[in-house]
């Protein structure tokens, strides 16, 4: 099993765009072969923007590459 976590910052006053993004990409993930699931963590406000670490799951790294 491949884990892929990552980290962003969003600028303040974007934080509806960047959730909106991050379904879109949530939603091509799924169906894709190697796909076991994933998840996005958010911290809430703490200067004005957010921080976000989408997590995600796949079988093997030859799925996750095929997927990028």
């Amino acid at each position: 099993m491949m884990r892929m976590l990552d980290y962003f910052e969003v600028a303040p006053g974007r934080a509806d765009e960047a959730e909106r993004l991050l379904k879109e990409w949530a939603s091509r993930m799924k169906g894709s072969p190697g796909f076991s699931g994933g998840y996005v963590f958010k911290e809430v406000e703490h200067t004005g923007g957010r921080d976000y670490a989408p997590m995600c799951d796949w079988e093997n790294s030859e799925d996750l590459q095929a997927f990028w």
